[in-house]
């Protein structure tokens, strides 16, 4: 790492810009199967060496939210200490924060989250949803600009300040924090989180706990640091873990984890889907008896619909107006990690060669 350092800091003199040519900068280099993608953020260079045909587009946009993450671990006042002490050696502010930015490279190159900019809710039915809303709700705080329950990386419930819109990276930047540091999964946590696309110059404070042995956390962003807003929301909290430990709540949160990601090709190829009785006492028995349905979360269909799935790998949609997106299972055959990397590397081909195309005349 140091050498690659080094070399960087040299190169930053002859490729990177300058006063006299700001945009005029290194992208990347070809050096056999290898590619060399370099990213200027102010005095910061990112750079990500891969030899495994991953598009330049994407290794960017990976490059990107890397610092986005970085930013909201130290806030964009890193990037005034570089400029005004270039020596500044950083490394000693990130400190054991390594896990939480391999946790994005990871959560980047193995999942769609790369290729959106939204978050993704936890499959879950209406009136279970609003159950969870609502004790968010009743928590009426001040100073505090957003709330959300989250279960693993999704989303299950969140309410939002009036004057407050939160952006779904920053979400998803405070998510990989909480999902990456063990030391946050224990007893009530209260840590700085730069929020970049509300305010890049200064933290908000994320309180965060678990409900104990489970994945289902409670977490609230506040703009007050003192330990009086510290013990108001603890109160709160409780009352919303309380909410979600109620039998009929909690035995729906656990039936969605355990249903997701939602698999698409575990629809019987008899079944009508849910709703439509099968064709047959065999066919209505296969539906009964396959094993981990992930597919009840699904909307009836007509008979014989679900059998144009079964040739999907994976399926996803994004909704721009509501940064939300859906991921399916990764079809059986292709859930080695090295085809994992490799679907989701071809979305990234595929997003730039829509981006590329002409429209016809």
């Amino acid at each position: 790492t140091g050498a690659l350092s080094a070399i960087v800091s040299k190169m930053a003199s002859f490729f990177f810009g300058n006063q006299n040519s700001p945009s005029d900068s290194l992208r990347y280099m070809l050096a056999g199967d290898h590619i060399f993608v370099f990213l200027e953020k102010g005095p910061l260079w990112l750079v990500c060496v891969s030899c495994c045909g991953d598009p330049y587009h994407s290794i960017v946009k990976l490059l990107e939210r890397v610092h986005m993450q970085i930013m909201t671990i130290l806030t964009s006042g890193i990037e005034k200490t570089l400029f005004s002490r270039p020596g500044y050696d950083m490394r000693g502010l990130l400190g054991g924060t390594e896990p939480v930015v391999n946790s994005m490279i990871r959560w980047c190159s193995q999942d769609i989250f790369l290729h959106f900019e939204g978050f993704e809710p936890l499959p879950l039915a209406p009136a279970a949803r609003a159950t969870a809303i609502e004790a968010l709700k009743k928590a009426r705080l001040e100073n505090v600009l957003f709330a959300f329950v989250m279960v693993g990386h999704r989303i299950l419930a969140a309410v939002t300040n009036r004057q407050f819109r939160m952006d779904a990276l920053d979400l998803g930047m405070v998510v990989n924090i909480i999902m990456s540091s063990t030391s946050l999964r224990v007893g009530e946590s209260w840590t700085p989180v730069c929020l970049t696309r509300f305010n890049d110059k200064g933290f908000a404070y994320a309180y965060i706990s678990f409900v104990e042995g489970s994945e289902v956390a409670v977490v609230f962003l506040s703009t007050a640091s003192d330990g009086e807003q510290f013990y108001e929301i603890s109160k709160q909290a409780a009352l919303v873990k309380e909410a979600l430990q109620r039998p009929a709540l909690a035995a729906s949160i656990d039936e969605a984890l355990a249903k997701s990601p939602v698999d698409l090709r575990g629809v019987p190829s008899s079944s009508a889907g849910a709703g439509v009785a099968a064709s047959s006492e065999a066919a209505a028995a296969q539906a009964r008896t396959a094993t981990g349905p992930r597919w009840s979360f699904l909307a009836p269909s007509i008979a014989g619909q679900w059998q144009l799935l079964e040739g999907v790998i994976h399926a996803a949609y994004y909704a721009p107006t509501t940064q939300q997106y859906f991921s399916s299972a990764v079809a059986q055959p292709y859930q080695a990690r090295k085809r994992i990397k490799m679907l989701f590397r071809n979305y990234g081909r595929c997003r730039q060669l829509l981006k590329n195309a002409r429209m016809p005349s």
